[in-house]
């Protein structure tokens, strides 16, 4: 992803196009992968449902937990690295376990539908977070492309910020010394990021 830092040479128009095709290009993979993946969790679900393997409560009591689980891990987590892929995989382990503990209690429940039940919310918890976490970053840096001159407040913050700090004037230069008059809200969080610390 481009990072935007105010101590260096701003990004020209021709590279933030190039990253802005290619986010484009890897949402729409994201997507692909996330429906496959819905779909072939609902059709497993829908099948152990239908062949009575699990009751309408085991069905609940995986979505339930193993979407709820995969939204806040996809939401809280801010990078994929390896510690962070051990505490999802952890977490969907421990999940896995209660889901299948859950469905084996339940009225009519069998082991086969236990172990089934626990793996499908395992792979639930994984697909989702890591496509989700994925999609999250890919907005993120879709949205840090976008123009300030699409936001008068944003505008105005920036050039409030190049009044102040000569520093981020300069950059702000920089970037108009390369035909880029506008500049992005990545650089503007960049700006502020520049004058905490």
């Amino acid at each position: 992803m481009l990072t935007f830092d105010v101590h260096q040479s701003p990004p020209t128009h021709h590279e933030i196009d190039a990253e802005q095709q290619r986010l484009t290009a890897f949402k729409k993979q994201l997507i692909q992968q996330s429906i496959v993946s819905d779909c072939f969790h609902g059709f497993a679900l829908l099948a152990l449902y239908l062949f009575d393997i699990i009751s309408g409560y085991g069905l609940l009591a995986i979505l339930g937990l193993g979407t709820v689980i995969a939204v806040i891990l996809a939401t809280t987590m801010k990078r994929l690295r390896a510690a962070d892929l051990m505490t999802v995989a952890f977490v969907a382990i421990a999940a896995a376990f209660a889901v299948g503990g859950t469905v084996n209690g339940l009225p009519g429940g069998t082991a086969l539908g236990s172990v089934l039940s626990a793996l499908i919310t395992a792979s639930i918890i994984m697909f989702s977070t890591l496509i989700g976490r994925m999609m999250l970053r890919v907005f993120t840096g879709l949205e840090d492309l976008r123009s300030l001159a699409e936001q008068e407040e944003a505008e105005q913050e920036m050039r409030q910020l190049c009044r102040e700090y000569p520093h981020l004037e300069a950059y702000r230069q920089q970037a108009r010394d390369i035909l880029r008059p506008n500049l992005t809200f990545g650089e503007l969080k960049a700006m502020r990021n520049s004058i905490k610390s």
